[in-house]
């Protein structure tokens, strides 16, 4: 029995979210779905709303307190990011090496 693939209707559907979501979840239905359908900005923004309001609601009687704590938080997640980028160059690279060294 041969088995035929469609690579081209595989890529059609192949979807970062949906990869991210079987690499880091191990489920191809990306947990909180809806909000992996939203834009990166959106998604940025969303996720640092409530912190920020909290943040602001605990030093609302101190602005200096709060510029330090805001930019200590900024600070964190620039790290963050820094390294996931990092991390997700690296594991490109290498997925990309061994797609190079199979033989078709």
């Amino acid at each position: 029995m041969e088995i035929k693939v469609n690579v081209e209707e595989i890529m059609s559907r192949a979807n970062l979210t949906q990869i991210r979501s079987f690499i880091f979840e191990a489920r191809s239905d990306p947990i909180g779905h809806e909000f992996d359908q939203l834009t990166h900005d959106q998604r940025l923004y969303e996720s640092s709303i409530l912190l920020t309001e909290r943040l602001e609601k605990l030093y609302k009687d101190n602005a200096n307190e709060l510029q330090d704590a805001m930019l200590e938080y900024i600070a964190a997640m620039r790290a963050h990011s820094n390294v996931y980028a990092e991390l997700g160059m690296k594991a490109g690279a290498r997925i990309l090496f061994q797609l190079l060294l199979e033989d078709d």
